[in-house]
């Protein structure tokens, strides 16, 4: 992984002790994984809390004197009613007339995500919330007392049902999955605040964007290792040729693979290879601009306050800027730069299994004539790809009316959220394939002669997967490879890092 991406996971996270990250207003994509995904404890920086304490009593002050959406009115088309400040319940109504969801239960580790990024955000004094909340749901997080929250509710201006469906769990009117000690009441001016966040749908691009890493990391490997079975002409990777694609990422991703590729002492079969081999590096070069792209967006958002309205600088601002229309594109041109690549990995595939190019049977099947060998396999990667393919969708540029025609617009980054979710979940599919067939063809040929040091120690990684060549039932081969994409991966960065050091 390129650009802001590779950075971030490099540079870690800020943290207090090694198993604790520190939360303050500016946080990594690594400190969002290491919470949500590795459980990671919380430390709440006091200097950040300090500005929110006193953001708490400027917003006090300025609501005495200028009217605040949802704090003092009504919200949406109930923005002309006015709410008494001294009403008590308002805050716990509102929070309650908005809680409700029907969409899939969300996941520990995607609501673990949604946490930590909002709690990020109400690090930052922009939304005048109570300390207190900022707080309770620190201390709610550390707990592991996680609210039960759906997804699919969101048309990307605020994922309003999982955070008010949150704010009742953190008042103790909903269970949590572990008892909540720091309960705490919403008051006007809390309310509002809390649930003005996307924080659901940004953390869970968070998540994709390692997952999307992994897999850009591992499809180099898998690369590589179908040009050693396949005898590449690897002259695509010569920098005169990569400067020609006047793409900076181009050469990040070809100096990425240099390792992988070192060493390499074949005879091209071709002088001129199909376009699986030799239109890869225009293709994968797009995937990680989109990629890095997606990483940079997601980052600036979970360190924002986006909060409408938003208290800066003595005064209360209402303004649209909630709308995840930059999200939206970034995740969208993310699906659309998989679906272009699609096609070359089904032609890598394809070529693994055509005698032409491996040198090896037909499906690389050592059994009687006419064996079905890894036939199906193309199978699964065709479907792989089809997944891709309609999981991309341009929804953002469609609007939805709602709150009696005061809301006309939506990013539906949630929707393409999920979208990018089964895409990815795909790729690593149309990875697996890959390397399956480039690790069972060295197998089946016998000897590892002319492999890079680096194919040599991807088709180690892969050993688990299995060498049986005549026709059997794949399922346990297709379940392992799948699960051995993240070694390949490591190995891939592992290569990369070392040739950087030296």
């Amino acid at each position: 992984m390129t650009g802001a991406a590779g950075a971030d996971r490099t540079q870690g996270a800020k943290a207090g002790s090694a198993n604790s990250v520190t939360v303050d207003g500016h946080l990594s994509l690594d400190g969002i994984w290491r919470i949500a995904e590795e459980g990671a404890s919380i430390v709440l920086d006091s200097d950040s809390l300090g500005a929110v304490e006193s953001a708490h009593r400027e917003a006090a002050e300025i609501r005495r004197g200028h009217p605040v959406y949802g704090q003092s009115t009504g919200v949406g088309a109930n923005k002309t009613a006015s709410a008494a400040a001294t009403d008590g319940s308002w805050g716990m109504r509102l929070l309650r007339s908005h809680a409700a969801g029907a969409g899939r239960e969300a996941s520990t580790r995607e609501v673990r995500a949604m946490l930590v990024v909002r709690l990020n955000q109400l690090c930052l004094p922009g939304s005048g919330i109570d300390p207190e909340v900022v707080r309770a749901l620190a201390a709610m997080l550390d707990a592991g007392a996680l609210p039960r929250v759906r997804i699919g509710d969101s048309v990307g201006t605020g994922d309003l049902s999982a955070l008010a469906a949150t704010a009742l769990t953190l008042a103790g009117e909903r269970a949590a999955s572990a008892p909540v000690e720091h309960h705490v009441k919403f008051g006007s001016d809390s309310a509002l605040p809390f649930i003005s966040s996307s924080a659901l749908t940004i953390g869970r691009a968070a998540l994709l964007v390692h997952e999307l890493g992994e897999l850009e990391d591992a499809a180099l490997g898998a690369y590589a290792l179908s040009c050693a079975v396949v005898r590449a002409n690897i002259q695509p990777f010569e920098p005169v040729a990569v400067r020609a694609l006047a793409m900076p990422e181009a050469q990040e991703v070809a100096a990425r693979m240099g390792p992988l590729l070192a060493g390499a002492s074949w005879s091209p079969r071709a002088i001129q290879d199909r376009y699986g081999l030799r239109a890869f590096l225009p293709r994968h070069a797009v995937v990680s601009r989109a990629i890095d792209r997606l990483s940079t967006q997601t980052v600036a958002l979970a360190n924002v306050s986006q909060e409408n309205p938003l208290f800066a600088c003595g005064e209360v601002l209402h303004h649209g800027g909630f709308v995840q229309a930059a999200l939206a594109h970034e995740l969208r041109s993310t699906l659309a730069a998989l679906a272009q690549s699609t096609t070359l990995s089904l032609s890598r595939i394809a070529m693994l299994n055509d005698p032409r190019f491996s040198g090896l049977p037909a499906f690389l099947s050592a059994g009687p004539e006419g064996s079905s060998g890894t036939i199906i396999l193309e199978y699964i990667a065709g479907g792989a790809a089809g997944e891709i393919l309609a999981a991309q969708s341009d929804v953002d540029a469609h609007p939805v009316v709602l709150s009696l025609g005061m809301e006309e617009d939506a990013s539906f980054a949630g929707t393409l959220v999920g979208n990018l979710e089964r895409g990815v979940e795909a790729w690593r599919r149309l990875v697996a394939v890959e390397l399956l067939e480039g690790a069972r063809a060295i197998s089946l040929s016998g000897t590892s002669e002319g492999l890079t040091p680096a194919t040599r120690r991807i088709h180690q990684a892969m050993a688990d997967v299995g060498c049986q060549a005549d026709d059997h039932d794949l399922q346990g081969e297709v379940d392992r490879a799948i699960a051995l994409v993240s070694s390949v991966a490591q190995v891939a960065v592992r290569e990369a890092q070392s040739a950087h050091e030296h």
